[in-house]
């Protein structure tokens, strides 16, 4: 998920680095490394336009959108605790099924609430966190303890992250053939051999047996070496 904020001053933030700061605060909810990161990455137009809220009539959404040079996205990593599945439909296609658990809809909750307030204290004018139920807020102050604000992030968290109620995306997908100790834990050995299948191995992120809460490029080359 992505919170966005908008600034005074031009931010440009198409420019620079991918990914400069992140957080781990909030990373570990239960004592197993569930929970969440908060990253700053860059923006650009395709993104923006598919981050922006809509306010209700089209002037305003042409405003928004006249914002993109004044954005600031904070993209809130969610380590899901809970899973999906991956199962073959009738014309023999891969059929994802997968719905967000209240314990990550929470932790990705905690996530939204913790980046509107860096965006509030650095100076945003307005935050937007994507909640169907959650209107763009104007910041009335720098400080996050103002009452509105404060009012504010206590709406975010009421209204939590929901299927359909909230706009999330998934950037790297992982663990649907997840390596295992026996046939019935998983699809791969340790080694990335298919069970019960010779001459068969998976060597990419599917491998993983459980989510990174991470981006998983460095470890998917480790994996890959593994396996070759």
């Amino acid at each position: 998920m992505t919170v966005l904020g908008y600034y005074p001053s031009a931010t440009r933030p198409f420019e620079g680095s991918m990914m400069t700061a992140v957080s781990s605060a909030l990373e570990n909810r239960d004592g197993k490394f569930h929970g969440c990161k908060i990253e700053a990455t860059t923006l650009h137009p395709m993104m923006h336009a598919n981050l922006a809220q809509w306010p209700g009539d089209p002037a305003g959404m042409k405003r928004q959108l006249a914002m993109f040079n004044h954005g600031v996205p904070l993209v809130v990593l969610t380590r899901d605790r809970d899973r999906g599945r991956v199962t073959v439909d009738e014309d023999g296609e891969p059929h994802v099924e997968y719905t967000i658990s209240e314990c990550d809809g929470a932790s990705a909750a905690e996530g939204l609430v913790a980046a509107a307030r860096i965006l509030v204290a650095t100076g945003a004018h307005t935050v937007v966190t994507g909640q169907v139920d959650v209107p763009m807020f104007k910041v009335p102050s720098n400080d996050v303890a103002h009452p509105e604000t404060v009012a504010h992030c206590e709406r975010i968290a009421r209204a939590g992250v929901k299927p359909l109620r909230a706009g999330m995306f998934s950037a790297h997908q992982m663990g649907t053939a997840r390596m295992s100790t026996a046939p019935n834990r998983g699809v791969t050995n340790a080694r990335g051999k298919v069970w019960g299948v010779d001459g068969l191995y998976v060597a990419d992120g599917s491998l993983f047996p459980s989510p990174s809460g991470v981006n998983p490029m460095v470890t998917i080359y480790a994996v890959a070496y593994s396996v070759a």
